[in-house]
């Protein structure tokens, strides 16, 4: 199902791949297959079952999804006190939330700081419960005292794609940063 994108722009075209709010569901489950899910659970907030009940429950696409409840059943949501635990216990987990619950103008919200700095990768679901405005899910690296998780976005998942950060992804290599998969392989 995960088709990566190697040979373009680390970031997809949004004009040209035109994905339809109904993708998110295939980009979550493309993220939970990806290597750096491997091993993982995938910690879904609240911000994201609005995203998910706006954009597939709303306007469903019999193709992509014949049988809606049966992937959407693989989506697990989790209050901010459970995502929380589960990290201090843990950092193998990815938790994945919106922007606008993890992310007030691309800087974390203060509240979140601590949660995050337990994690080696969050996610987030940028869009739009009230208009077609969809850019996919952003896979970013937990690095030190990070403030601004986009400055380490690895990779995107839009439209049924992936979309790898080469740039990034060869610096980490570089540095040594072997605590989980990058990419399609390990560094």
């Amino acid at each position: 199902m995960v088709e990566t994108s190697r040979d373009c722009s680390w970031l997809p075209d949004y004009e040209q791949v035109l994905a339809g709010k109904t993708y998110f569901l295939r980009d979550y489950c493309n993220l939970k297959e990806s290597a750096w899910a491997r091993g993982r659970v995938i910690l879904a907030d609240r911000g994201v079952e609005t995203i998910f009940t706006e954009f597939c429950r709303r306007y469903p696409e019999p193709k992509l999804y014949p049988n809606l409840e049966a992937w959407s059943s693989q989506v697990q949501y989790f209050s901010t006190e459970k995502i929380a635990e589960l990290a201090r216990s843990s950092p193998q987990h990815i938790w994945l939330s919106s922007a606008t619950t993890m992310t007030g103008c691309a800087a974390l919200n203060p509240e979140h700081r601590h949660i995050v700095g337990m994690l080696d990768y969050v996610a987030v679901a940028a869009g739009s419960a009230f208009n077609a405005g969809y850019y996919g899910i952003q896979l970013c690296r937990v690095v030190g005292d990070c403030t601004n998780l986009f400055d380490h976005e690895i990779a995107r998942f839009y439209g049924g794609c992936v979309y790898e950060n080469k740039t990034l992804l060869a610096r980490l290599r570089a540095e040594g940063c072997d605590r989980g998969a990058f990419g399609h392989g390990s560094l």
